[in-house]
């Protein structure tokens, strides 16, 4: 188990005393941001308010589908969707001294139980790979977490968004090169780029954009989704010499190529930060 305590206990206003409303200020106390599955019972240094936030993990980038080689020409592939981001979920509590939060993370969500209270943030979902072909579909987006329970914050995750389509074809070519005989021409199909990741409005502890992570403390950057793999490029050279053969017949060839798709982004990992009235 590895817990991070970003703050000495027993200082004189570490919790904030006695008051019956929560401070105005917080300051970063400890947080646990491991992935995998666990349980953590963390208990309240001293008496006094603590605010805890908690954030689920964002979902992976769909990949990109390959082109497709059938024939002539090959076709490009579309993008994979974007990951959905992890829910945001802040809850504000006093607890005594010695007092316990269990916090429990699952494949699907973390939730923590404080006394009575459940606060639960599901997991942000990842984005569909793209589907090769003739004709190639892109990735759906992946759904955003959901958050519930907490008294101060449940912000839901933004979904993924779907991948793109294949580009148009872009042509090149036409001209005639080396003694006037050779006509060489080319084309080009790019692959769909990848569906832009879920967000949230920025919180302290993520900053609701996609691809950023930052697992130090206090500058943490938690939750945040990938953005979806771009689809294998598709095209095609020739080659045509109408004076070739020997009876003057003409020689046509085509090579067509097509490219692996690219992997999406990977969705990065939520986690409990505690946080304690500021001194």
């Amino acid at each position: 188990m590895s817990v991070i305590l970003g703050r000495k206990i027993g200082l004189e206003n570490l919790s904030g005393g006695g008051g019956k409303t929560p401070p105005e200020e917080w300051a970063y106390l400890a947080h646990k941001i491991d992935g995998g599955t666990w349980e953590w019972n963390w208990p309240a240094p001293k008496s006094g308010w603590y605010s805890i936030h908690l954030i689920g993990d964002g979902g992976g980038g769909g990949k990109g589908a390959d082109a497709y080689r059938g024939g002539d020409p090959a076709y490009a592939g579309a993008g994979g969707g974007g990951g959905g981001h992890g829910a945001y979920a802040i809850h504000q509590v006093r607890l005594k001294s010695g007092e316990t939060v269990k916090f429990v993370r699952t494949e699907s969500a973390i939730t923590a139980t404080i006394g009575e209270a459940v606060i639960t943030v599901t997991h942000g979902g990842s984005g569909k790979a793209g589907t090769k072909g003739r004709s190639s579909s892109p990735g759906s987006g992946g759904a955003g977490g959901i958050a519930s329970g907490a008294n101060t914050l449940n912000l839901n995750g933004g979904a993924g968004n779907l991948g793109n389509s294949p580009g148009k074809m872009s042509y090149s070519g036409g001209s005639v090169v080396a003694n006037g005989s050779n006509i060489s021409a080319s084309g080009d199909v790019p692959g769909g780029s990848g569906g832009i990741a879920g967000t949230i409005t920025a919180q302290k502890y993520s900053s609701g954009k996609a691809d950023t992570y930052t697992a130090s403390a206090p500058n943490l950057d938690l939750g945040n989704a990938g953005t979806g793999g771009m689809g294998g490029d598709a095209g095609y050279t020739t080659s045509w010499n109408p004076n070739a053969g020997d009876e003057g017949e003409s020689s046509y060839v085509m090579n067509s190529y097509a490219y692996t798709g690219k992997a999406g982004q990977a969705g990065k990992t939520g986690g409990v930060v505690i946080d304690c009235a500021a001194s």
